[in-house]
Formats: C-alpha cells, structure tokens, sequence
C-alpha cells in the first residue's frame, strides 16, 4: 500500500521508487527519448567518468571512457549542483594520477551522495564536472563545456542535490510529512502515514514541486538551467521530498502510479504549426452527451434510456488526437516546441519566438560567477534547436525571427 514513510530521503524505499520510475520513463514515454540529439551523438560519452565500483568499496576511480570495457553499461549519471566555497577537491594537472584511487570519505557531503545515489541504482558510472574536467586546463574547460549541453542530454538520468546551497550541503535530508498526511505509529526509522486521499492531482504535485524543488538557490544559478531541462530525467533530492520529473510528468516520492501529464497550450502543435482553425473549432462546439432512445419491443412503453451521443464520441475522439498533437506547457514544452520546429506562417514564427524567449526570460534572471559565460550556459539549448531545424543561431538571436527578437 505503500503507506510506510521514511525519515529520511536516502532509504531503499526512495531508491526502489526512483528505479521503478526511470524503467517506466525508459520503456513507455515515448517523449522521454531524447530526439533531438543528433544521430552522430547518441552515444556520446564525456571525456571522464566516475567509475563507482562495488556497493562496498571505500573508493572510486576516475577513468577516460575510452577506456570503459565494451562488456559493462556504459550508463552513467550526472550531478547537478550548486559549488559554493565546499568545494574541496577539483580534477588539476597536479592531482590526476591520484585520482585513479579517490576515497570516498575525503569527497564533500553532496559527492558522497552522489556515489550512493549511483550504486543505489545500480548505475556504475558518475560524471561530476570538477572532478571529471581539469580545471586549471583552459584548452580542455572550453572543449568540454562546448559538450555539457550532450553531457546532461545523454545520461541516463540527472541527480540535483535541489536541497543543497554548496558541495557540502548533501542530497540526502530528514523527510517531511505533508499537512494532509497522518501518522499512525513512527520510529526512529520511519512511520505509517495514511493521506487524505489516495492520489495528490497532477496540480497539487506541481504546486509541491515549485515550493521544494523551484524556489532553490540551485535554481538560481544559470549553468544549471540546460542541465535540468535537456535530461531525458531528472531526480530531484530536495528539503523534505524526492521529486521525479521527466519530459511527460512529475511525481513525488510515495505515489507509484499517475496518470496525469503537463497541461497543453490551446491552438498550438507541438512543432509550432497551428491547428488548423475548422479542427480546433470542431472540438470547441457544445455538443450534447447524451441522447435518449425508446427501448426496442414489448418495453416502449417504459422511460426512455440514455445513451451516449455517436456526436459526443467523435468529437471525444478528436480532441484526445489534437491533445496528443499539441504543445506542452512549461519550460519542457516550449523547448520540444523549439527543437521540433516546423512553422513558415508569420503567426507560427511569433509561436517560436514566445517560446525562445519563455526560456530566455527564466534562464536571464538566473546568476553566473563569470559573466563571460552567458552565451556558453545556453548554448547546448540552441546547438540542438539548430541541429534540429532550419533555422540560424547568432548570440541568443533567431536570423528568422530577428524582427521580433529585436522588439
């Protein structure tokens, strides 16, 4: 029933429930594919990963994934973090050969977690961009970071230590129990909460998610905006909560199953043409859903039964394809949109355009140690708009759309 609750976020009954919903997200969300990535890249490895080793062992080791051996899954994750001043230990020229035996114990806080996150689901690989990028090598940071757009767009699933304001802060926090929660029995190691309903909505979810996982110092920083939403998904380890959030929903820890997906813009497909207007106006009409028939035979004489409206049911019919066919809404939405782009009408262009700068907007109030990085931060977002589509990049501008971005 799933009525046990732990007390903290890092216990095997957040780990089963994260598996379950990355096997889900790989095997039935067909928008959780990642299509963007040009054929070339799709199996595209970063320079260094973290090999984690075993469940038991009190060290990891540093490889070039050249040299991963073909017989071992070549799945890895990708952290997600904020900095600070905790860092205590970076990838240099001077330090590289030690790194082939790095104990786990002199890492900070957030990449011990990590390397627990990894072996909690059975994912062998880690990529932490200072320990797998040499800092102090300029040559190496530009070509490097020119990929992290391919970096975060490959791996099998992203961990944001959401709850963390620098590298010791930890992805792992005491778990919180809701208002509409109520605990039966606890314990040191955990509780059996009932809640009031059997399932929180979608909206609700959403609403969770913004408090805990959105009003973050983690959010706050511009690097970490293409690593969010270009992951096919991302585990969200936050204050109190576990968010799963991927290209199709969001759900919290303790809900297995859920059936609602992102709300969708009116009048908009998903590749930025419109609806055509006699389709969008068919399933717009009022139409009654149910008629009501005289029974067959000896039962005439008896009330009329209703039956559902042959009206009804196509219209019911064509709406569930328009929606299957329309634009999400949210940051996820508009860069499928982006990406996906097959528009040539004017109205279709300003559709592109709203879209670019929905993105631009959230990721420009966000902050950068070096402002020198601006461009950089989002270029993974526009590389694969361009790989994507016709359409020429400049600078955070739009050749095609160049009038309306300079309004």
């Amino acid at each position: 029933h799933l009525c046990y609750h732990s007390m903290q976020t890092d216990t095997l009954d957040i780990f089963d429930w994260a598996t379950h919903w990355i096997q889900q997200c790989q095997t039935k969300h067909e928008k959780c594919n990642n299509k963007f990535i040009p054929e070339s890249s799709e199996n595209y490895l970063p320079l260094r990963l973290l090999d984690v080793g075993g469940h038991e062992d009190e060290t990891i080791s540093l490889k070039l994934s050249s040299q991963i051996r073909e017989e071992h899954s070549k799945d890895y994750i990708a952290l997600s973090h904020c900095w600070g001043e905790a860092v205590n230990i970076t990838l240099t020229k001077a330090n590289i050969d030690d790194m082939e035996n790095l104990h786990i114990s002199s890492l900070t806080k957030t990449f011990q977690h990590a390397v627990r996150i990894a072996r909690a689901l059975n994912i062998r690989y880690l990529w932490i961009d200072s320990l797998c990028i040499v800092q102090d090598d300029d040559a190496e940071w530009e070509s490097e970071s020119a990929n992290m757009g391919l970096v975060y767009a490959n791996s099998k699933c992203v961990v944001s230590a959401s709850a963390s304001k620098d590298s010791d802060g930890g992805c792992f926090m005491p778990k919180e129990v809701f208002r509409d929660d109520c605990t039966l029995r606890g314990s040191k190691k955990g509780s059996i909460v009932v809640s009031a309903s059997s399932h929180r909505s979608f909206e609700a979810s959403l609403k969770l998610f913004t408090d805990k996982a959105e009003n973050t110092v983690l959010n706050t920083r511009a690097w970490t905006f293409q690593e969010r939403y270009l992951a096919r998904r991302v585990l969200h380890f936050c204050e109190g909560a576990v968010f799963f959030e991927c290209n199709e929903l969001v759900v919290h820890d303790g809900i297995r199953y859920a059936g609602s997906k992102y709300p969708v813009r009116a009048g908009v497909r998903y590749d930025g043409t419109l609806h055509p207007p006699n389709e969008y106006e068919a399933v717009q009409r009022p139409v009654e859903r149910f008629t009501t028939a005289p029974l067959p035979g000896r039962a005439r004489g008896r009330a009329a039964q209703p039956s559902e409206n042959p009206e009804y049911t196509e219209q019911k019919k064509q709406l569930e394809k328009l929606l299957a066919m329309s634009a999400r809404s949210g940051m996820r939405g508009a860069f499928e949109l982006l990406w996906r782009f097959k528009g040539t009408a004017l109205a279709e262009k300003v559709e592109f355009h709203q879209s670019w700068f929905e993105m631009v907007e959230k990721y420009s109030a966000r902050k950068l140690t070096r402002g020198t990085d601006k461009l950089k931060a989002m270029s993974g977002i526009a590389y694969f708009i361009q790989k994507n589509t016709t359409l020429q990049y400049s600078a955070g501008l739009w050749k095609e759309m160049l009038a309306f971005n300079l309004l």
